[in-house]
């Protein structure tokens, strides 16, 4: 019964030496890692945003405002001589229809 117990006991101690040599190694790969490569804890923020547009493209928004925010694709506008110009026509045209704008970052 001795033999039988030390031998267990001798397995489990290889065992928990294999494991700290594997543990070890990995230690030293992600110790080896550029500091370009994104960290684990940016993932959730990743997965979240990702979350954030499945969900978006479904139709059903996930924001932190509660606001719906939609993107509008407008055709016909070549015949405007400048971008600018054709700005402020889709402005106007958006503000005599009450429509929400975004406004231009500063």
């Amino acid at each position: 019964m001795g033999a039988t117990f030390d031998d267990r006991v001798a397995k489990i101690e290889n065992a928990v030496s294999d494991q700290d040599v594997r543990i070890a190694r990995l230690e030293n790969l992600m110790a080896k890692d550029s500091p370009e490569t994104t960290p684990l804890l940016d993932f959730e923020d990743k997965i979240s945003e990702l979350q954030s547009q499945i969900d978006i493209l479904k139709g059903k928004p996930r924001s932190n405002e509660g606001e719906m925010c939609k993107t509008m694709v407008v055709g016909g506008l070549q015949p405007f001589e400048s971008l600018q110009v054709s700005t402020k026509w889709l402005r106007d045209k958006l503000e005599t229809l009450k429509v929400p704008t975004r406004e231009k970052p500063t």
